[in-house]
């Protein structure tokens, strides 16, 4: 038995919250995060690496997993920790 456990911390929240806005632009663009093809993610502390994951795989439990680059960067705008670039593809 593992003593691991999930830790819901502000920056997977944050992390939930660009998701779910980026599933509605998706949305409203005609395509879906099924669409994803990559996707960068910019990290304020590499140690929310773990609390990004849970938040992630909440959207994106399917196998093969899409491509994404996580980066560590000293400032993001708005003082935020978290931003999210993506590239999906559509179709008319």
């Amino acid at each position: 038995m593992s003593n691991l456990k999930i830790v819901y911390t502000a920056n997977a929240y944050r992390a939930r919250k660009a998701l779910k806005n980026l599933k509605a632009v998706f949305k409203l663009a005609g395509s879906s995060l099924d669409q994803l093809v990559k996707a960068n993610i910019f990290l304020a502390d590499m140690k929310n690496f773990a609390a990004f994951n849970i938040a992630w795989d909440e959207f994106f439990s399917n196998e093969p997993k899409t491509c994404r680059t996580r980066v560590a960067v000293h400032q993001l705008p708005l003082d935020t920790d978290v931003e999210i670039e993506m590239t999906a593809s559509y179709q008319q």
